[in-house]
């Protein structure tokens, strides 16, 4: 994935109880003033590699997209990495895969493949 030029580049941050995405706006870099943050909610392209920055703050969660068949966890004070390629449009569920907490349940997200 690292050697496509046209790799879709995500920062991850999971909390309890959600995910928060970042994506770098036209300018390409992170932690700028054009990035798009979104809370629960990932819109990808299709036919491109997707690097995901895995991170959280406060305990440790695990990232799942359970119709890719792919999970990497996300722990405090690390970042893990992960990528993926989505090969068809649609909507697809964002989960959770390790108990984080009481409300463990209602941390879900969504994949829209566009």
């Amino acid at each position: 994935a690292e050697a496509a030029g046209n790799a879709v580049r995500v920062q991850v941050n999971a909390h309890q109880w959600a995910w928060d995405f970042r994506q770098p706006g036209p300018d390409g870099k992170f932690n700028t003033p054009d990035d798009v943050v979104t809370l629960n909610e990932l819109r990808i392209p299709e036919g491109r590699p997707v690097i995901l920055q895995i991170a959280a703050t406060d305990v440790v969660h695990s990232f799942s997209l359970p119709n890719f068949r792919v999970k990497q966890d996300a722990v405090p004070g690390m970042v893990t990495r992960m990528w993926f390629q989505a090969k068809e449009t649609g909507l697809f569920d964002i989960a959770c895969a390790q108990h984080c907490g009481i409300h463990h349940y209602k941390m879900r997200g969504k994949l829209e493949v566009l």
